[in-house]
């Protein structure tokens, strides 16, 4: 997907959290993950609070692309890569792009792109031209399905538009594991067996590719075959090997297919992604990894981490004032006492879905519906999978981070999955931005940094008895907020009250942002203002003992920041489609 928004961090320390299969991910100590707490939620945790044997989230099964790739333009991928060099397309179409650009005469074009008369005429003559011209020429990515490549070099046609079915997929599994490009020409795989030799003949002839075989390599003299391979970034040489991308926007069959064919030419079954694979590619593990996630993760993933389980299920029998014994009994011994025992107690570390779900079956009807039942049955149907922590470790690195956003259809992604191997993280790129802006070092405010930093030299201000008044007003709030018992019955909790005026203030917003934009989409979603109200409100918390009300009224500069920041946003969603200042103007916000 296209890259909507990024932000650049600081220089920070590089830390890598490693799991338990193998799994890993760089981060600095500021990065979240996520975990799950004792009573079976799920939540965010920083770096910094990490450590081994801590439980975090990774995908148990991906959704495949619900518009899998169903061709490939070769043509345009070769052209994108810097591959066309030799390629030229045949095709009708050439006449007419030659046609439509000889102007008035076919001498005036060939002077145009520094070629010979003869040249061109012999172009024109044979339907014929290199791609590179022909892609300057007109748009290759609406190629005519009729158009084929070929090389001076090669004397048998490839088509430039060819199908993304099973057959090419496991071609391409199989050349993962057991394949190579020779001189930029020829793709070489090696082959054991006799039915996959006649798999890859009858798949060479399809395309019209020649082919040779030793008894050990097949050939496929292709160049156009052997710079597909290479445009689609599956590497040249053993070491060098990945998965194509592209592969991650295959149908489900052919996913399937690709993973067969690995497997055939015998690539690493093990899920830690050790063994050959490791050996040939340090990639290739952690891409196998992600493929096996379209297809959910085997036994390996099936235990879920008895710390979340353990509450739910005392709840639940707590409920009905049972022990251990009357419980399991209510259950009709479909989990013993002893594994009752051994949750409460901590004996054990883990426990397996089925048991899980015998649990829930068994369960009376009257809290089949409970909150606790609703939380175990999302760890067991649930698309996500939990692997334990082994060490977080300092690399020794201090390198600048970035947050990337990606925006497909319009949608927020709140989170994705990246790291060695496939490692669910949170995505902070709104929110950071949001706080650099509201931050911003404008020449004011370095003026004021200035001087009170002189101030601070000669001992004028004291900066820790402010900062420390800040600390407890902000605790002292949050505290009453979320009811802690220490302050519950000596302060009130106040909910923060929102106004007509922050509505109509946001539409205004709203307004003039559309009316800045020329086009009839937009590119940010309407949760963007939702992200707005609620970062009026929150700043409104710090204006709790201001009123004398039994609510917070949403404060007017907490407002004012809120909408800046919801301006700002959409302006870089819109790529500066629109000033800030133009619309805040227009507000009269500035």
């Amino acid at each position: 997907f296209e890259i909507t928004g990024y932000l650049k961090h600081p220089v920070s320390r590089i830390y890598e959290v490693r799991l338990r299969s193998g799994r890993r991910v760089r981060v600095t100590l500021g990065h979240s993950l996520f975990t799950i707490s004792k009573d079976g939620l799920i939540k965010s945790v920083p770096t910094s609070k990490l450590k081994p044997g801590d439980y975090v989230a990774i995908p148990r099964r991906l959704p495949a692309n619900p518009k899998p790739l169903s061709k490939l333009n070769v043509a345009w991928l070769l052209f994108k890569n810097n591959l066309h060099e030799g390629i030229f397309v045949r095709d009708l179409s050439v006449r007419e792009v030659i046609s439509k650009s000889s102007n008035p005469s076919l001498m005036d074009f060939s002077r145009r792109i520094q070629r010979s008369y003869a040249t061109v005429r012999h172009w024109n003559s044979n339907s014929m031209m290199p791609l590179s011209i022909y892609a300057e020429l007109m748009d290759v990515r609406g190629i005519p399905a009729t158009a084929v490549l070929y090389s001076a070099k090669m004397d048998r046609d490839f088509p430039a538009l060819i199908d993304v079915d099973e057959d090419f997929a496991w071609i391409l599994g199989f050349y993962a594991a057991r394949g190579e490009i020779i001189h930029g020409r020829y793709v070489r795989l090696t082959v054991k067996k006799p039915e996959h030799e006649k798999k890859i003949v009858r798949f060479a002839e399809k395309l019209g590719v020649a082919v040779s075989y030793d008894g050990r390599f097949i050939v496929m003299h292709s160049m156009v075959l052997a710079r597909l391979i290479m445009a689609l970034g599956a590497g040249v040489r053993r070491h060098e090997k990945r998965v194509p991308s592209a592969v991650f926007n295959f149908s489900k069959g052919c996913v399937k297919a690709f993973m067969e064919g690995y497997l055939s030419a015998g690539g690493c079954r093990s899920l830690k992604g050790e063994g050959v694979a490791t050996a040939l590619s340090r990639h290739l593990p952690s891409d196998k990894m992600y493929l096996q996630s379209f297809f959910g993760h085997d036994e390996f993933f099936d235990d879920v981490p008895a710390m979340a389980v353990k509450e739910l299920v005392y709840a639940l029998r707590r409920r009905h004032n049972l022990s251990q014994r009357a419980f399991a009994k209510l259950l009709g011994n479909a989990v013993s006492r002893s594994f009752i025992a051994d949750l409460e107690t901590g004996r054990c570390r883990a426990v397996k879905r089925s048991t899980l779900l015998r649990l829930i079956e068994a369960l009376p009807s009257d809290l089949s519906f409970s909150e606790e039942v609703c939380r175990l049955r999302m760890l067991v149907f649930g698309d996500l999978a939990w692997d334990e922590v082994v060490e977080v470790v300092d690399t020794g690195l201090e390198e600048p981070t970035y947050d990337i956003e990606v925006r497909p259809e319009g949608r927020a992604i709140e989170n994705f999955v990246g790291g060695y191997g496939g490692i669910i993280l949170h995505n902070s790129a709104v929110e950071d931005r949001m706080l650099c802006r509201l931050h911003r070092l404008t020449k004011e405010r370095f003026i004021e940094i200035a001087q009170s930093q002189r101030r601070l030299a000669f001992g004028e201000i004291d900066t820790e008895k402010g900062a420390r008044r800040i600390r407890d007003h902000v605790t002292l709030v949050y505290a009453i907020e979320t009811g802690h018992p220490l302050v519950r019955d000596r302060f009130p909790k106040k909910p923060v009250m929102i106004t007509p005026k922050a509505y109509d203030l946001i539409e205004r917003a709203r307004d003039a942002i559309l009316e800045c934009i020329p086009r009839e989409h937009v590119t940010f979603s309407a949760r963007l203002e939702d992200r707005a109200i609620r970062f009026a409100c929150a700043a409104s918390l710090l204006n709790y003992f201001s009123s004398d009300l039994n609510y917070i009224p949403v404060g007017d500069d907490a407002l004012k920041y809120a909408v800046q920041l919801y301006v700002e946003e959409a302006s870089v969603r819109s790529r500066q489609e629109f000033l800030p200042e133009e619309v805040l103007r227009k507000i009269r916000l500035v």
